[in-house]
């Protein structure tokens, strides 16, 4: 009879030995799937955090894109405005030197019939007057009212238009240096026909400084002839134009 209890108090043993292992591996389980949640948690959480770093990246990103092409279009407009006002003003030049232009031609044709009273003095003095201001006029200070003094028609139009010569050595930081201008002589001067003339020989020295120094090809002493033109403008001689001759 002890015997037999002894047997079911051993089984009974076993028994709750068996379930205890088995209450502790199910707690292990619930414990390992509970951690393995919350590491799933953590690592969601990071993925949405680094997702949310990502968008607000990218949001500042398109931000500064949007304030580049901004800037790209003001700029754009500013160049198209001063495009449009260089267009107006060259414009506002041209239609000025037309009606100059056109203006002349009446007073020339006036005066076409009119005794021409220059006389050879006059018109030699003239010229020196016109290269004794070449030195202000094509350098610093670039004075263009000398022109307006002493010339009229093409030599004022070509020295005086946006893209003449005293314009381009404004633009380009460049001008004249003259050594020395000469009249030699006198070889002919005639009041007949449109436009009174005086033919010269002129020695000239000049040089043309640049941003790169001086410009060899457009430099250096030289002796020519030259006819110059006249015409009257509101009753004041003036040089029309000239050519170079042989």
């Amino acid at each position: 009879m002890i015997k037999q209890n002894f047997n079911y108090t051993s089984v009974a043993l076993i028994a709750l030995s068996i379930l205890g292992l088995a209450g502790g591996f199910y707690v292990t389980q619930q414990m390992l799937q509970a951690q393995e949640r919350a590491a799933e948690l953590e690592r969601e959480k990071k993925e949405a955090e680094e997702k949310k770093e990502i968008a607000e990246k990218e949001r500042l990103i398109a931000q500064e894109k949007a304030m580049e092409a901004e800037n790209l279009r003001q700029t754009a407009e500013q160049q198209r405005l001063e495009i449009q006002q260089r267009q107006a003003q060259e414009e506002r030049r041209r239609l000025a030197a037309e009606s100059r232009q056109a203006r002349l031609e009446r007073q020339r044709l006036e005066n076409f019939s009119s005794q021409h009273d220059i006389s050879r003095q006059d018109a030699l003095h003239l010229v020196q007057k016109w290269y004794a201001a070449k030195p202000q006029i094509f350098a610093p200070p670039f004075n263009t009212g000398l022109v307006d003094q002493l010339a009229t028609g093409k030599l004022h139009t070509f020295t005086t238009r946006s893209n003449g010569p005293v314009e381009w050595l404004r633009q380009n930081d460049a001008y004249y240096e003259y050594n020395y201008s000469e009249i030699k002589r006198v070889l002919d001067f005639s009041t007949s026909g449109r436009y009174p003339y005086i033919k010269i020989r002129v020695s000239e020295e000049l040089y043309l400084h640049g941003k790169n120094g001086i410009d060899k090809n457009n430099s250096g002493a030289s002796t020519n002839n030259l006819i110059y033109f006249f015409e009257k403008e509101n009753g004041i001689w003036k040089i029309y134009d000239y050519r170079k001759v042989r």
